[in-house]
Formats: C-alpha cells, structure tokens, sequence
C-alpha cells in the first residue's frame, strides 16, 4: 500500500469515514451528516483510493470492514475528537454572532413549552441561532449524539459510558380524552376524577411513541399485568394528536405537564387520574454526547435548554 499524503484527504472525507465505518450503511451515514447518498457514495469511492483498499465489503452477513477499516474504526473516532477538542480549546462561544444550528432528537411535545422558551430566550439575547428538531433517528443514540445531533431530550434509561446527561423533568401522567368516549367506556370517571383499572382498558386509546427509547412506562405496568391496551392511534409525532384528540374517541395519557395545553384546544376533552398501579414517574433528561462536552457552543446551549426547563417546572410535575 502506498503511503497516505495528508495533502491529499480533507477533513470532510475523514468525517464521512468515520461515520461509515460506525453504520456500514450509505445511507444512514449520508441521513447522520445530512448529505445526500450520492455525495456518501462519492466519499467513498475517493477514500477507496486515496487509501487503496475498499473499507466496506459485502459479506454473508451483509455489510462488513475490511481488516484495515476495523483497524482505524475505533483510532479515527478518538483522533477526530481530539481534534476537534484541540479546535476548540480556549475558545469562546459568542451567542450573539454564531449563525450555528443544534440538532436536537425529542418528541415535537415539547414545542408546547420547552422549545418556546428557548426561542423567546434567544430573541432576547439577539442570537441568530438555529434549532432543529428531529422526532427520531435510524442511528444508535450513542452514533447519533457523536455526529449530526447536539442532544437528545427523553427519558433517562441506562446510557452507555459514552454519554453524559442531566435531568430535566419529572413528571406523571393524567389520562386525557373526549367526555362523550369516557362516559360510554368508563362510567363514573368524569365524576370521581379517577379511572379504575377496569376502566382504563376499556378505553380505546393513543400512543405517542418516545424516540430512541423502550416501551413507556405504562406499557411496562400493563406487561407485568398481562394485559395490554387496545390501541387506535400510534404516531410518533405529538402534534398530530393534538389534531385528532378532541374529535377522535379514544384516550391519550399525557404527561402531567401537557394536560393544560390540551384541555384548551376543546371544551369537549376532560381529563381524569390514571389508576396508581399504571402511574408513576418519569424522568427526562437532557443527554449529549462526551466527545462533545468541552465544545463551548455545545456548553453554551446545554446550560440555556437546563435554565430555561428549571424557570418553567421548579420540582417534580406529578400528584
């Protein structure tokens, strides 16, 4: 193999290696850097030049590393961050001036209070910054949050060594549906405030689907029941509920802090307590990425997205 001339990569094709030597997918690497696939498979063709050998073959099991591919896989990611740690040491982030985009991965729930916040906080600063919300990602979170997306916002569950996160929100949740479907399904509720479990699943009811996480909370409960809901509507998006909720009969268990917002869109919703045996608590926090830590603008947005929760809900949102 001849030697490899510096001169002769740029830093980009080096990104793209390492995004695809983590994947083994065109494109999940080209969705990661927010590219097209063809641009991916162009990188790749001149990396399978400049290093003369082909990186990723396919195999009986699919999509494979060549000996010397699987060799830099884990020394080009170290390196990279190192670099750019190096870049941006000593370095000052001026809010007022960057034009930088943050990617965050989290429920479009959020656009009821969080991300409004941030917005109004931003304005008053002046900063031209940018915010992008994605409901969900192919990649592994740990993939995700070293590459194209800044944060993930969601439900604390066991995190690899390699990500860092910080509470955000406690809360429960409160069932919230149309009046007419919890009088035909659950008689009594709307009177006591509360649903028997009996009740609970004789509604007909809509799931939002947390990214990157497991079953919620109350999928947990009912598995350990043996029982399980009947489900109309399953969406990952938060603002499509908010369309169907107060026409469609069925019932949505909110989180506690989002039972306001919807009772407002129509005077044809109520909400009830959910049975303690279904409730508990859940708790959201804001995760990012290790490698990412000492970047000041990653510090700089961290710290506003944790100010601006804490001003909005001082202490845990539950009964």
């Amino acid at each position: 193999m001849p030697p490899v001339k510096l001169d002769q990569l740029n830093l980009n094709l080096l990104r793209t290696l390492d995004v695809l030597l983590h994947s083994l997918d065109l494109n999940l690497t080209a969705e990661r850097l927010l590219v097209t696939r063809s641009s991916v498979s162009h990188s790749l063709r001149q990396l399978r030049d400049h290093l003369s050998d082909p990186l990723v073959v396919r195999g009986a099991q699919g999509a494979q590393l060549t000996p010397f591919a699987e060799a830099l896989r884990g020394p080009l990611r170290a390196h990279l961050a190192g670099l750019e740690r190096l870049l941006n040491a000593e370095r000052a982030f001026d809010p007022a001036r960057s034009t930088r985009r943050f990617s965050l991965i989290s429920l479009d729930a959020f656009h009821f209070h969080l991300y409004p916040a941030v917005l109004r906080r931003l304005a008053a600063l002046g900063a031209p910054l940018r915010l992008r919300q994605v409901s969900g990602c192919a990649d592994p979170l740990p993939l995700a949050l070293a590459g194209g997306h800044d944060f993930y916002v969601g439900p604390r569950s066991a995190l690899p060594a390699e990500l860092e996160n910080e509470e955000l929100l406690v809360f429960d949740f409160v069932v919230v549906a149309h009046h007419e479907h919890l009088r035909a399904r659950a008689p009594g509720a709307l009177e006591r405030g509360a649903l028997t479990e009996e009740e609970y699943l004789a509604l007909r009811h809509a799931v939002v689907m947390c990214p990157n996480s497991g079953p919620s909370l109350i999928d947990q409960r009912l598995d350990a029941l043996s029982v399980a809901r009947d489900v109309l509507i399953e969406t990952d998006s938060f603002s499509s509920l908010v369309h169907l909720l107060p026409t469609a009969r069925c019932a949505y268990a909110a989180p506690r802090t989002l039972v306001a917002p919807l009772l407002a869109l129509s005077d044809q919703l109520a909400a009830v307590e959910l049975p303690p045996s279904l409730n508990g608590a859940v708790r959201i926090s804001l995760v990012w990425h290790r490698a990412k830590a000492a970047d000041p603008g990653v510090a700089w947005m961290r710290d506003l997205l944790l100010g601006e929760a804490r001003a909005l809900w001082a202490g845990p949102q539950v009964r």
